[in-house]
Protein backbone atom coordinates (compact mmCIF):
# COMPACT_ATOMS: atom_id res chain seq x y z
CA UNK A 1 0.00 0.00 0.00
CA UNK A 2 2.91 2.38 0.65
CA UNK A 3 4.44 2.09 -2.60
CA UNK A 4 1.30 2.47 -4.42
CA UNK A 5 0.69 6.27 -5.83
CA UNK A 6 -2.30 7.98 -4.08
CA UNK A 7 -4.66 8.17 -7.71
CA UNK A 8 -4.20 3.91 -7.65
CA UNK A 9 -5.45 3.72 -4.18
CA UNK A 10 -8.44 6.22 -4.86
CA UNK A 11 -9.44 4.42 -8.16
CA UNK A 12 -9.26 1.18 -5.92
CA UNK A 13 -11.48 2.49 -2.83
CA UNK A 14 -13.67 3.95 -5.61
CA UNK A 15 -14.28 0.15 -6.81
CA UNK A 16 -14.43 -1.25 -3.35
CA UNK A 17 -14.59 0.31 0.22
CA UNK A 18 -11.16 -0.40 2.40
CA UNK A 19 -11.24 0.97 5.69
CA UNK A 20 -7.80 0.48 6.42
CA UNK A 21 -6.79 1.81 3.19
CA UNK A 22 -9.11 4.85 3.47
CA UNK A 23 -7.74 5.89 6.71
CA UNK A 24 -4.09 5.29 5.40
CA UNK A 25 -4.97 8.15 3.04
CA UNK A 26 -6.35 10.70 5.33
CA UNK A 27 -3.21 10.40 7.42
CA UNK A 28 -1.28 11.30 4.70
CA UNK A 29 -2.67 14.81 5.31
CA UNK A 30 -2.26 15.57 8.42
CA UNK A 31 0.28 18.28 8.00
CA UNK A 32 -2.29 19.64 5.92
CA UNK A 33 -4.79 20.00 8.77
CA UNK A 34 -2.40 21.01 10.94
CA UNK A 35 -1.52 23.63 8.90
CA UNK A 36 -5.11 24.78 8.77
CA UNK A 37 -5.96 24.37 12.45
CA UNK A 38 -2.58 26.46 12.54
CA UNK A 39 -3.58 29.06 10.18
CA UNK A 40 -7.60 29.33 9.96
CA UNK A 41 -9.32 29.09 13.02
CA UNK A 42 -12.73 27.50 13.24
CA UNK A 43 -14.27 28.98 16.89
CA UNK A 44 -14.84 25.75 19.62
CA UNK A 45 -12.74 23.36 17.16
CA UNK A 46 -9.91 21.06 18.20
CA UNK A 47 -7.37 19.70 15.99
CA UNK A 48 -9.49 15.90 16.16
CA UNK A 49 -12.62 18.21 15.04
CA UNK A 50 -10.26 19.25 11.79
CA UNK A 51 -9.45 15.77 11.25
CA UNK A 52 -12.72 14.59 11.09
CA UNK A 53 -13.84 17.26 8.69
CA UNK A 54 -11.22 15.74 6.73
CA UNK A 55 -12.49 12.11 6.85
CA UNK A 56 -15.70 14.03 5.54
CA UNK A 57 -14.59 16.09 2.59
CA UNK A 58 -12.25 13.08 1.88
CA UNK A 59 -15.10 10.81 0.84
CA UNK A 60 -16.74 13.62 -0.95
CA UNK A 61 -13.08 13.95 -3.04
CA UNK A 62 -13.38 9.67 -3.27
CA UNK A 63 -16.44 9.85 -5.01
CA UNK A 64 -15.80 12.92 -7.01
CA UNK A 65 -12.60 12.23 -8.37
CA UNK A 66 -12.02 11.34 -12.11
CA UNK A 67 -8.93 9.25 -12.70
CA UNK A 68 -9.57 9.28 -16.50
CA UNK A 69 -9.43 13.48 -16.40
CA UNK A 70 -5.44 12.91 -15.16
CA UNK A 71 -5.61 14.97 -12.50
CA UNK A 72 -3.94 14.82 -9.44
CA UNK A 73 -5.95 13.87 -6.68
CA UNK A 74 -3.98 15.53 -3.71
CA UNK A 75 -4.46 18.91 -5.24
CA UNK A 76 -8.01 18.08 -5.24
CA UNK A 77 -8.45 17.01 -1.90
CA UNK A 78 -6.47 19.76 -0.66
CA UNK A 79 -8.60 22.89 -2.45
CA UNK A 80 -11.80 20.93 -0.94
CA UNK A 81 -10.62 20.81 2.27
CA UNK A 82 -9.48 24.56 2.80
CA UNK A 83 -12.69 25.28 0.90
CA UNK A 84 -14.81 23.49 4.11
CA UNK A 85 -12.38 24.88 6.94
CA UNK A 86 -13.04 28.63 5.04
CA UNK A 87 -16.61 28.08 4.89
CA UNK A 88 -16.95 26.77 8.72
CA UNK A 89 -15.27 30.32 9.47
CA UNK A 90 -17.22 32.40 7.78
CA UNK A 91 -20.29 30.42 8.33
CA UNK A 92 -19.83 31.18 12.24
CA UNK A 93 -18.85 34.82 11.23
CA UNK A 94 -22.05 35.11 9.37
CA UNK A 95 -24.05 33.77 12.44
CA UNK A 96 -22.54 36.36 14.64
CA UNK A 97 -23.56 39.35 12.47
CA UNK A 98 -26.85 38.00 11.90
CA UNK A 99 -27.63 38.24 15.96
CA UNK A 100 -27.64 34.43 15.92
CA UNK A 101 -29.48 33.96 12.76
CA UNK A 102 -27.79 30.84 10.56
CA UNK A 103 -26.46 31.96 6.95
CA UNK A 104 -26.22 30.00 4.17
CA UNK A 105 -22.51 30.54 3.03
CA UNK A 106 -21.86 33.20 -0.40
CA UNK A 107 -22.01 30.35 -2.88
CA UNK A 108 -25.82 30.01 -1.91
CA UNK A 109 -26.71 33.23 -2.49
CA UNK A 110 -28.33 33.52 -5.47
CA UNK A 111 -28.20 37.54 -5.54
CA UNK A 112 -24.03 36.66 -6.24
CA UNK A 113 -22.23 39.60 -7.77
CA UNK A 114 -22.53 39.94 -11.17
CA UNK A 115 -18.49 40.40 -11.51
CA UNK A 116 -17.96 37.00 -9.66
CA UNK A 117 -20.18 35.13 -12.35
CA UNK A 118 -18.52 36.49 -15.59
CA UNK A 119 -14.92 36.33 -14.15
CA UNK A 120 -15.16 32.28 -14.08
CA UNK A 121 -17.61 32.44 -17.35
CA UNK A 122 -14.87 34.12 -18.85
CA UNK A 123 -12.28 31.73 -18.02
CA UNK A 124 -14.45 29.00 -18.66
CA UNK A 125 -15.25 30.44 -22.72
CA UNK A 126 -11.78 31.33 -23.07
CA UNK A 127 -9.95 28.21 -22.36
CA UNK A 128 -13.20 25.72 -22.74
CA UNK A 129 -12.54 23.99 -19.89
CA UNK A 130 -13.77 20.66 -18.60
CA UNK A 131 -16.32 20.02 -16.36
CA UNK A 132 -14.11 18.75 -13.60
CA UNK A 133 -11.46 21.40 -14.50
CA UNK A 134 -14.12 24.01 -13.29
CA UNK A 135 -15.15 22.19 -10.33
CA UNK A 136 -11.57 22.55 -9.54
CA UNK A 137 -11.58 26.77 -10.51
CA UNK A 138 -14.27 26.52 -8.74
CA UNK A 139 -12.65 25.78 -5.84
CA UNK A 140 -9.59 27.66 -6.23
CA UNK A 141 -12.24 31.09 -6.60
CA UNK A 142 -14.27 30.31 -3.80
CA UNK A 143 -11.10 30.48 -1.26
CA UNK A 144 -9.53 33.47 -3.20
CA UNK A 145 -13.09 35.06 -2.61
CA UNK A 146 -14.13 33.73 0.88
CA UNK A 147 -10.11 35.37 1.64
CA UNK A 148 -11.03 38.58 0.72
CA UNK A 149 -12.19 41.43 3.07
CA UNK A 150 -14.70 43.52 2.12
CA UNK A 151 -12.80 46.37 1.01
CA UNK A 152 -10.64 44.05 -1.07
CA UNK A 153 -13.97 42.58 -2.38
CA UNK A 154 -15.50 45.79 -3.47
CA UNK A 155 -12.01 46.67 -4.97
CA UNK A 156 -11.62 43.89 -7.12
CA UNK A 157 -14.74 43.68 -8.58
CA UNK A 158 -14.38 47.36 -9.74
CA UNK A 159 -11.12 46.52 -11.07
CA UNK A 160 -12.48 43.53 -12.79
CA UNK A 161 -15.09 46.09 -14.17
CA UNK A 162 -12.37 47.88 -16.03
CA UNK A 163 -12.87 51.12 -13.10
CA UNK A 164 -9.50 52.83 -12.43
CA UNK A 165 -7.39 53.06 -9.27
CA UNK A 166 -9.32 56.79 -9.39
CA UNK A 167 -12.76 55.75 -10.12
CA UNK A 168 -12.75 53.01 -7.80
CA UNK A 169 -11.35 55.57 -4.66
CA UNK A 170 -14.45 57.92 -5.82
CA UNK A 171 -16.77 55.26 -5.38
CA UNK A 172 -15.77 53.43 -2.19
CA UNK A 173 -14.71 57.69 -1.04
CA UNK A 174 -10.99 56.24 0.21
CA UNK A 175 -7.75 57.34 -1.27
CA UNK A 176 -5.91 56.00 -4.57
CA UNK A 177 -3.38 54.53 -1.84
CA UNK A 178 -6.12 52.46 0.02
CA UNK A 179 -6.89 50.91 -3.27
CA UNK A 180 -4.15 50.28 -5.00
CA UNK A 181 -2.82 48.30 -1.28
CA UNK A 182 -6.29 46.58 -1.41
CA UNK A 183 -5.91 45.84 -4.94
CA UNK A 184 -2.14 44.43 -3.89
CA UNK A 185 -3.25 42.36 -1.55
CA UNK A 186 -6.05 40.50 -3.69
CA UNK A 187 -3.33 39.42 -6.22
CA UNK A 188 -0.94 38.01 -3.23
CA UNK A 189 -4.12 36.52 -2.09
CA UNK A 190 -5.25 35.23 -5.54
CA UNK A 191 -1.69 33.56 -6.09
CA UNK A 192 -1.63 32.29 -2.45
CA UNK A 193 -5.36 30.76 -3.72
CA UNK A 194 -3.57 28.75 -6.17
CA UNK A 195 -0.92 27.27 -4.19
CA UNK A 196 -1.22 24.05 -2.98
CA UNK A 197 1.55 23.49 -0.05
Amino acid sequence: MKTMTIEALVVGLKKEFNTDVFEHIVNRYVPLYKKCFNQIKVPNYDLEDYYQEAQIIMLEAIDMYDPEKQHRFSGFFKLLYKNRIINLCRADQAYKRGGGIKELPLEYHSNKNQSEINLLDQIENHYHMSAQDMIELKEVHNLFIDSLSSLERKVFFNYQKGDSVREIAKQLVISETQVQSAYDRCRKKLKDSFSLE
